[in-house]
């Protein structure tokens, strides 16, 4: 099944996402940890943060007015 699937370059990035929301369900932040895979093999976590790279440089360019905001450390939240 995993044969079929083009893990090559930006396709081999992934993310782990983690929630927190308050009893409302109203998203309060979260943390997302990248992820890459490679052929043959499941997710693994990657310490060189690319999904979370390319999302930033996603989120400035094309949605510069969002209110979401993806630190350093991986953790978001949302501006208010």
């Amino acid at each position: 099944m995993y044969a079929t699937i083009n893990v090559r370059g930006i396709n081999g990035y992934s993310q782990l996402v983690a929630v927190e929301t308050n009893r409302d369900g109203r998203l309060l932040g979260g943390r997302i940890y990248s992820c890459f895979k490679e052929k043959g093999t499941g997710p693994r976590l990657d310490n060189l943060h690319r999904w979370v790279k390319e999302m930033r440089r996603f989120i400035f360019t094309d949605f510069p007015e969002s209110k979401l905001s993806i630190e350093k450390d991986e953790r978001n939240d949302r501006k208010e």
